[in-house]
């Protein structure tokens, strides 16, 4: 192999090697600083009996979570109760192939991983909603829930400004730096 063709083989390896790093450094970047409205950061597991003990999950129920980032959560309660349905709705790319990926692996059936926007979701299937997401976005989803479902919601940190109803269970005995450790329990009805 002359010294030219060793030159520019070695060019198109570097530029291939750069722009698969720039791809990734991109993607993580959106991963973990927020890809819309809500930044990746994953309910601790030390939590999730609690959760699915308030959102009082049944063997009828259909189990939507509204930023599902990687799974964890619906893997979770879906190998607690496995005879209701998971749904986990998640914008990022890169999060719902992670779900997807821990969900093959696992071999757990009953839960469906969606890459969408939770805005434009149809829920009214849903009986159980689970959303670990930023006020504003909480707000804005609102109007929406009240139209379209019935059911219990259940928020980790994050309260609705305009319902005031909410039951209030505590995920750790710290107070939390801006609620993290409670949940915010709503029921919907028609």
């Amino acid at each position: 192999m002359t010294l030219a063709l060793q030159a520019a083989l070695f060019a198109i390896q570097l530029i291939l090697l750069v722009w698969v790093g720039v791809f990734l450094v991109r993607t993580l970047r959106r991963m973990y600083s927020g890809h819309g409205d809500a930044p990746f950061i994953p309910t601790p597991s030390n939590a999730f009996t609690t959760i699915m003990t308030a959102l009082d999950i049944g063997s009828s129920d259909i189990v939507y979570e509204l930023g599902s980032g990687d799974g964890r959560f619906l893997l979770f309660c879906a190998s607690r109760e496995p005879s209701a349905r998971y749904i986990g709705i998640e914008h990022n790319f890169l999060l719902s192939c992670i779900a997807r990926t821990r969900q093959w692996l696992s071999g757990i059936q009953n839960v469906e991983f969606r890459r969408g926007n939770f805005y434009n979701t149809d829920i009214s299937e849903a009986t159980k909603l689970y959303a670990y997401l930023l006020p504003s976005v909480m707000d804005r989803m609102l109007p929406s829930l009240e139209r379209q479902f019935t059911g219990r919601l259940a928020s980790r940190a994050f309260r609705f400004k305009e319902r005031d109803d909410a039951r209030i269970v505590a995920l750790s005995e710290r107070p939390g730096f801006h609620g993290e450790h409670q949940l915010f329990v709503y029921d919907f009805k028609e």
